[in-house]
């Protein structure tokens, strides 16, 4: 991801683009101000044989190389690896609860973390509170239901990730992108996309 000045036609929306130098995953145009604008990709590096940085170049010639034309690049790109998980285990340890990232708490299709991250903080929270007003002490085995709770509360939500991103990993979304202007078809992406 990096950070621009300048881009033409930014509007006040996030822009996403389902581009081949990112497949299965996507590529961003996120506006910050009216001048300034943070695009990246994220991708899944056992896919082609491209590296960050080829692949970050590449999105940019494919899809914005007109609109970047004039504009200036601020710093330096950054990027991380986002761990996914579809099952959420070991989410316990003495005396600790395990939330968001720290726990690979983020929707495989998407590899979107925060909605999971608030979700499971609040989750953990509750559920310490609970033993707390019960008089229980935080032991690891008094911690073990946690991850049960939060297979139960999000494991839905990553599971249908998981088989989303199975599926966009076929000719399935390509199919679904070339028809995507219908409504039917408009309707399935925005429920899949959204996480059910």
């Amino acid at each position: 991801m990096g950070w621009y000045e300048g881009v033409a036609d930014v509007a006040d929306a996030v822009e996403i683009y389902f581009d081949p130098a990112v497949k299965p995953y996507y590529g961003w145009v996120f506006p910050e101000s009216q001048q300034r604008v943070n695009i990246g990709i994220c991708y899944d590096p056992a896919f082609g044989n491209l590296n960050a940085q080829q692949r970050f170049q590449a999105f940019l010639d494919s899809r914005l190389s007109q609109r970047i034309k004039f504009a200036s690049q601020i710093d330096y790109l950054v990027s991380h690896p986002i761990a996914v998980n579809h099952k959420p285990t070991a989410l316990s340890q003495q005396g600790m609860l395990i939330a968001g990232e720290a726990g690979n708490l983020v929707d495989p299709a998407t590899a979107e973390g925060i909605h999971t991250a608030l979700a499971s903080g609040l989750l953990a929270g509750e559920f310490l509170g609970s033993l707390f007003d019960r008089g229980i002490q935080p032991s690891a085995e008094n911690l073990l239901p946690y991850t049960k709770l939060m297979q139960k509360k999000l494991g839905q939500r990553l599971m249908a990730g998981h088989l989303f991103l199975q599926t966009a990993k076929t000719p399935i979304l390509d199919l679904a992108l070339r028809f995507g202007a219908l409504k039917p078809v408009k309707d399935v992406l925005l429920w899949a996309l959204a996480g059910a």
